[in-house]
C-alpha cells in the first residue's frame, strides 16, 4: 500500500518522469532510493507524449515475499522476475486497447524509504481506456496479484490520479494525486535512480557484485546450475582473479558492435593476422543458460554476462602467456546494454559517472575496437544473415532510441575507451583501419606474424 513517501519513476522511451504524491514531503536524501525525488521530470515532453491517455500500472510486491523475510534485494529481483513474466505473458488475454511499451515495461518504483520494487505498465489508445483496464484486471488475477494500479493523466494542471484497485472485487481501494517531482533544477543531473543506487544497478563493477546478486534468487534451478558452474571456474579458488588483471606478455584485443556490424568477420581476420587465439562471450560453459537469463530482470541479466566474462577472462589470461588474443565482445558490451535497457535518452548517466569505468579485478585489453555502421547498411547485412533474431537484435530492429543510447554508452566507456571505426568500407579496407589501430596503440603487428 502506499505511503506520503511515495516516489514512482517511469522509463519512457525517450521521456522520463518522476513523481510524488501531491501532500508528501521532501523523501530522505540518504545516497538510498529516496535521492529520485532530486530529480525533475520533463513536463513539457510528458505531456506531448501522453495527452490525456490511461495507463494501467502493476507496482509489485511479490506474493508471499516482503522486505522483512528476504532483504530488500531480494524483494527487488523478485518483483522484477514477476514483472517479466507479466510483460511478456503468453497468456489468452488480449490486450486490444493497451500498448506495453518495450522500454517502459520494467518501472522503476521507489516507494518507502529503503524500498525498491519493480513493475510493469501498459497505456490506452482509447480516451477511457476501459478495456485496458479489464485485460490489466486479468492479468493481475492470472500472477496472484491481489491488487494493481491506474493512473489516469490530466494535462490541465499536468497531474497524475491514481487509482489502486483491488484485483478481487475491482473496487478502488485508495486514491490519490501525484505531481512531477521539482526538488531538483534544470540544471541538475537528470540520472536515472537505478544509477543512484550502486547496488541495484545493472552494471557490476566486481565479482563479488554478480555473485551476490545471483545468490539473491539461487531457488531458482538455472541460477543454481551457474552458480555451480562459477564456483568450480572460479569461487574455490578467488586468488585467480588477481592475477594477471593488467599485465601479460601478448596483447588482447575485443572487438565491438551491435549485431550486423561484422564483428564476427573482423574479428576472424583479427585472429589470423595476430596469429592469436579467439575467444568470446558467454563462454561455452554457461552458453546453453543465456536464453533462460535473457528471459529475466536486467540486473539478474548482466550479472550472467559479468560471470561469464570473468570465466572466460581466467582462460584468457592463460593463453596470453603463449599468443596473442582477439575477443568477440566482452565487458564494454555487457555494460553497454544493461546502460541502455535500463534508462531513456534523457537520462542515462552523465560521462564521467562511475558506471562506465573498467572493473579493477577484470582482465584489461590493450586495446577496444567499436565497430559502427549506418542502420540501413546494418539491416542488410542482418537480413543476408537468413537467422532468427534474438531479443536484443529486434530491440534494435524496433527502437532508434534504443540503438542511440546503446551506441553513446559504449563511446562513454572509460580506462579503457572504444575506438570506433565505419565498417561501411568493403572488409579489406575495414582490416585496414583495425590494424592500424593497433598500431597506434603499440602492438607491432610484425612482430606478431614472425
Amino acid at each position: 500500500m502506499c505511503s506520503e513517501e511515495d516516489i514512482i519513476y517511469v522509463a519512457f522511451q525517450d521521456k522520463p518522469a518522476y513523481f510524488t504524491s501531491a501532500s508528501s514531503k521532501r523523501p530522505h536524501s540518504d545516497g538510498g532510493p529516496g535521492e529520485a525525488a532530486n530529480i525533475i521530470g520533463n513536463r513539457s515532453s510528458l505531456s506531448k507524449h501522453l495527452g490525456s491517455k490511461v495507463l494501467c500500472m502493476f507496482l509489485l510486491d511479490t506474493p508471499t515475499r516482503n522486505e522483512k523475510e528476504c532483504g530488500i534485494m531480494k524483494n527487488y529481483i523478485n518483483s522484477g522476475i514477476l514483472a517479466k513474466q507479466i510483460a511478456r505473458s503468453n497468456s489468452s488475454v488480449t490486450i486490444e486497447s493497451a500498448l506495453c511499451l518495450q522500454f517502459s515495461k520494467n518501472l522503476f518504483y521507489a516507494g518507502k524509504r529503503g524500498h525498491i520494487k519493480r513493475g510493469v505498465f501498459f497505456y490506452s489508445h482509447e480516451m477511457d481506456g476501459e478495456l485496458a483496464v479489464e485485460s490489466v484486471h486479468e492479468l493481475a488475477k492470472l500472477h496472484g496479484l491481489d491488487t494493481f494500479s491506474k493512473l489516469i493523466y490530466s494535462p490541465k494542471g499536468n497531474i497524475f490520479r491514481r487509482h489502486i484497485i483491488d484485483t478481487r472485487s475491482n473496487g478502488v481501494l485508495e486514491e490519490m494525486e501525484l505531481v512531477h517531482s521539482q526538488t531538483a533544477t534544470e540544471n541538475e543531473s537528470r540520472c536515472s535512480p537505478i544509477f543512484r543506487v550502486p547496488s541495484f544497478a545493472p552494471v557490476q563493477h566486481e565479482f563479488s557484485e554478480s555473485l551476490s546478486v545471483l545468490k539473491q534468487c539461487d531457488d531458482v534451478p538455472e541460477v543454481e546450475e551457474l552458480l555451480g558452474i562459477v564456483h568450480n571456474s572460479i569461487v574455490k579458488d578467488p586468488k585467480i582473479l588477481a592475477e594477471k588483471t593488467h599485465y601479460y606478455d601478448h596483447p588482447f584485443v575485443v572487438v565491438e558492435g551491435m549485431d550486423g556490424t561484422g564483428k564476427t568477420t573482423i574479428t576472424q581476420l583479427l585472429t589470423e593476422k595476430l596469429g592469436a587465439k579467439r575467444f568470446y562471450t558467454p563462454p561455452p560453459q554457461i552458453q546453453h543458460l543465456r536464453k533462460y537469463f535473457d528471459g529475466l530482470p536486467e540486473i539478474v541479466r548482466r550479472a550472467y554476462y559479468c560471470v561469464g566474462n570473468y570465466i572466460v577472462a581466467i582462460e584468457i589470461a592463460a593463453t596470453l602467456d603463449e599468443k596473442a588474443v582477439v575477443m568477440d565482445r566482452f565487458w564494454h558490451s555487457t555494460a553497454a546494454y544493461g546502460i541502455a535497457n535500463e534508462s531513456s535518452s534523457g537520462d542515462m548517466p552523465e560521462c564521467d559517472h562511475a558506471i562506465y569505468r573498467w572493473p579493477d579485478d577484470l582482465l584489461k585489453p590493450s586495446v577496444v575496437l567499436f565497430l559502427t555502421v549506418s542502420e540501413e547498411v546494418r539491416r542488410q547485412r542482418m537480413t543476408k544473415r537468413g537467422e532468427d533474431s534474438t531479443f536484443e537484435e529486434l530491440q534494435l530492429e524496433r527502437d532508434q532510441l534504443f540503438r542511440q543510447r546503446l551506441c553513446e554508452s559504449y563511446r562513454r566507456m572509460r580506462e579503457p575507451s572504444c575506438v570506433e571505426i565505419d565498417v561501411a568500407a568493403p572488409v579489406e579496407g575495414v582490416l585496414e583501419l583495425a590494424v592500424d589501430q593497433l598500431r597506434a596503440h603499440g602492438i607491432d603487428i610484425s612482430s606478431l606474424q614472425d
